[in-house]
């Protein structure tokens, strides 16, 4: 995702977890889970410094751009600014829920 010259301007190279939120355009609780080790394949880049959660903005403006979803018409005829970059999800479908099976009823006699 290529970011216009005024809008980069405007954000810092380093970003705490509040800011790299507000820039992506997400919660911080869901960028915050999205740190953890079990979810750690997903989320953004990020460095750890003394404690302190830091993302560098261009981490945050890969990692958007590997999130870009494309509708099956510009995979077949390809879409004038497509970068070639990979579809991720953000996270794979959970465990099916299992059908709970209906008892038939006892009649007594």
């Amino acid at each position: 995702m290529q970011k216009s010259r005024t809008t980069t301007e405007c954000w810092p190279e380093n970003l705490r977890t509040a800011k790299a939120a507000e820039y992506l355009g997400i919660s911080v609780s869901k960028i915050t889970k999205l740190r953890m080790a079990a979810n750690r394949q997903y989320s953004p880049p990020f460095v750890k410094v003394v404690g302190c959660v830091i993302y560098r903005r261009k981490d945050l403006d890969d990692w958007l751009e590997r999130h870009v979803v494309r509708s099956d018409y510009d995979d077949v005829h390809g879409s004038p600014g497509q970068s070639g970059a990979a579809v991720l999800p953000l996270k794979p479908p959970g465990p099916r829920a299992r059908t709970r099976r209906v008892q038939p009823r006892r009649t007594e006699k």
